[in-house]
């Protein structure tokens, strides 16, 4: 999709400046005024000064979470770079292709307002999918899969469709690390009882056909990690049966994810959360980020049973909600996974679309603690109209 130049122009004394975000095409000018307190954007980021209030939402969509890292700019200028996956409209198959930031207009009218602890920020948004980022992106993604009797069929897609799928991403601009976690196979089908730490696509495939493995014998055992293994042991054998819940936690203590990744887990079950009545497996431990804070992960669900069961809270639960709460996508499908790979998943096309958010001047909000930060998201046709507050911690001040 092709985009139009923003040019911002501006006069220190009798010297004119220009700057562009870009990638070719009409220009738009946009005129900053010294005198009224404008100044120059920083590393191609707009003055804060720009950034007019964000518009009210009626949310259509759930974002995403996220992932953040900060960069030293221009005079010694702190940026955090947020990085979020696609957003997908509320008819289940388009996707937002791009987003624009303060001063947009035209074609590229401004759909993306962030405020940091109240005060309005001016940001760059970077689209991946028209490449406009020009740095890899970190993602990294956790299979999370009940192993229960009648699962076979989910390891074995997962080990049979990743070639396709790591080469499918490959072609963007992401670089990926691997995990996973199978519970709810073992002693009375409960708690986790398989676990892959941090791999390539490569060492993946190596752990889900390890002896000749088929069907859920992919997910169970944990290949020689007695790290991973005496931690599951000893505090993740809850519950009362399958709990995805139980599993993402275990991979959230277990597991060595890597600085400023974004992470996603896909869950794949047939089964109700069933968290034994105990509020911290439920689905409801995940709703907010006072539980489930930001950094800690989108949850896609792939659910392959009934889903006419009905919903008893902290004891059969709609797994599903999991991606409700985080902003994950939810397939239905049959117990075969008739025709499911991971390339076809939408999963696939979020990260495919994935978007780098962009703010300067950071440094008074560097104090250690987590701060209020509101992303509004709001497109010309009014379909996509989403806000979210993630509690984000800069890090010090050097």
């Amino acid at each position: 999709m092709k985009m139009k130049k923003i040019c911002a122009m501006w006069a220190v004394g009798a010297l004119a400046l220009t700057a562009c975000v870009s990638d070719g095409g009409e220009t738009i000018p946009l005129e900053y005024d010294v005198a009224k307190g404008d100044v120059a954007p920083i590393d191609g980021i707009p003055s804060d000064a720009l950034a007019g209030k964000a518009p009210v939402v009626t949310p259509t969509v759930t974002l995403p979470d996220v992932a953040w890292e900060l960069k030293t700019g221009p005079n010694g200028v702190k940026i955090a770079e947020i990085a979020m996956p696609g957003v997908q409209y509320p008819d289940g198959e388009h996707w937002l292709s791009y987003l624009s930031g303060t001063g947009g207009a035209a074609a590229n009218k401004q759909s993306v307002w962030v405020t940091v602890d109240g005060d309005s920020k001016g940001c760059q948004v970077l689209n991946d999918v028209s490449g406009e980022v020009n740095k890899e992106i970190a993602v990294d993604v956790v299979f999370v899969v009940n192993n229960s009797n009648n699962m076979n069929e989910a390891g074995d897609m997962i080990y049979g469709t990743l070639d396709e799928w790591v080469e499918t991403l490959e072609r963007d601009n992401l670089s990926m690390a691997y995990y996973c976690v199978g519970y709810g196979g073992g002693d009375k089908s409960k708690g986790v009882d398989g676990a892959c730490g941090r791999s390539t696509a490569e060492e993946l495939k190596a752990y889900l056909s390890r002896d000749e493995a088929m069907g859920t014998a992919r997910t169970k055992g944990f290949a020689g990690n007695t790290v991973l293994e005496a931690l599951a042991i000893s505090k993740y054998q809850n519950c009362e049966g399958e709990c995805g819940v139980e599993a993402m936690k275990f991979a959230n203590e277990g597991f060595v994810f890597r600085k400023n990744a974004c992470r996603v887990y896909l869950n794949v079950t047939d089964e109700p959360n069933q968290s034994g009545g105990d509020s911290q497996w439920s689905v409801e431990s995940v709703r907010t980020q006072e539980k489930w804070p930001a950094g800690r992960g989108t949850i896609h669900t792939l659910f392959s049973g009934n889903k006419a069961f009905q919903h008893q809270a902290n004891k059969y639960e709609h797994p599903w909600l999991m991606s409700s709460y985080t902003g994950g996508f939810i397939t239905y499908t049959d117990s075969k996974l008739t025709g499911v790979t991971l390339t076809k998943l939408p999963l696939t096309g979020s990260l495919q679309r994935m978007v780098v958010i962009r703010i300067a001047k950071v440094e008074k909000y560097m104090d250690g603690k987590a701060h209020d930060v509101k992303v509004t998201m709001k497109t010309g046709d009014n379909q996509i109209q989403a806000e979210k507050t993630y509690k984000i911690n800069f890090g010090t001040a050097e």
